[in-house]
């Protein structure tokens, strides 16, 4: 098979713990829906959840809108033509990340990805799509210790769950347009009133910390863990024209957001598309998701409307993607290690 044309899929609601949805609903549809539970959406996944096996593989549309194979079927039997012969020698057919829009009505656990011979971690990158704010408290997100705090302090918290660990991290104000680059070892948590997107490599093993959460063999659970301060400019980065400029023009910009000088492991950019612009990605496939506005793609296989809330993956076969802007057209695009 040769891949000519972007990949789309169904819809992959899929519940969690943590109460979320009506954001997400927003986002994706423009309309409310009975859905506080389901408050994660899962994009080209290959797994399953870990809460519920029948949930959390991803399904591709044809580009007749009708439905194809689950996700990991297809890369097993055409994986060649998504990733590129170069790709698979060097990396396999499993798909390398894990991307999805987590709503959060109220603040998630606080975590984090030990780095360990036994649970390598890799980091993970957030990108505040939506917020409001909650109880009259503005949006923010927790991430890192503040200086000062000591590892003994940090163990006797876990255990309290009386709020003492939150008041270690910083309180991290974020809104629209915010992106945070998380290294592994670093604890974080979404605060509530967000719609975040994810993105990490896939089987990338986070445990939470705080002992209502915590399983018994979360690593924190059995040693002080290594404190390491940070302050909040360390994570955060605000999407805008001053970024590593990729591209800019009287028709939009695209600049880079997580590159090599954080990790190998993914590359994003963000696009801002106000006419038409051709977006030629040095990877060879991609993950591509409309968080504003609409428009249509052009590629050399065809042409496609596309909106907010859309994703699709951008297989070896389609270098390059031509974006026409109704208005305005706002991109994420994500991007593995080569």
């Amino acid at each position: 098979m040769n891949l000519v044309s972007p990949m789309f899929f169904n819809p992959n609601r899929v519940s969690s713990p943590f109460k979320g949805g009506r954001l997400l609903d927003y986002f994706l549809d423009g309309v409310p829906k009975d859905s506080e539970n389901l408050s994660e959406e899962w994009f080209a996944s290959a797994a399953p959840s870990p809460d519920n096996p029948e949930e959390g593989v991803s399904e591709i549309i044809d580009e007749h809108g009708l439905d194809c194979d689950p996700w990991p079927q297809f890369l097993t039997a055409h994986g060649d033509s998504v990733f590129g012969p170069d790709y698979i020698l060097q990396h396999g057919r499993d798909f390398p990340l894990q991307c999805r829009l987590i709503d959060s009505s109220e603040r998630r656990g606080i975590q984090f990805t030990p780095n360990t011979d036994e649970f390598p971690g890799k980091p993970k990158a957030w990108i505040i799509v939506d917020a409001e704010e909650s109880d009259d408290k503005e949006p923010t997100v927790l991430i890192g210790f503040k200086d000062g705090v000591a590892p003994e302090d940090v163990v006797e918290a876990t255990k309290l769950d009386d709020g003492r660990l939150e008041l270690m991290m910083h309180c991290i104000p974020a809104k629209p347009g915010d992106a945070f680059f998380i290294p592994p070892g670093v604890p974080h948590a979404i605060g509530a009133g967000m719609l975040v997107y994810e993105i990490q490599p896939t089987g990338n093993q986070s445990f939470y910390i705080e002992n209502k959460f915590r399983s018994d063999d979360a690593p924190w659970a059995l040693s002080a863990p290594e404190v390491v301060t940070h302050t909040p400019e360390d994570f955060r980065y605000v999407i805008q024209p001053s970024n590593h400029m990729l591209k800019r023009s009287d028709e939009g910009f695209c600049g880079e957001v997580v590159g090599s000088h954080q990790t190998d492991e993914f590359k994003i950019w963000h696009a801002e598309v106000v006419s038409k612009m051709e977006i030629k990605v040095p990877a060879p496939f991609a993950m591509v998701l409309c968080t504003g506005g609409e428009g249509n793609i052009s590629y050399a296989g065809g042409t496609r409307e596309i909106k907010k809330g859309d994703f699709f993956v951008q297989p070896f076969g389609v270098p390059w993607i031509e974006y026409h802007a109704h208005g305005r057209l706002s991109l994420t695009v994500t991007m593995p290690k080569n």
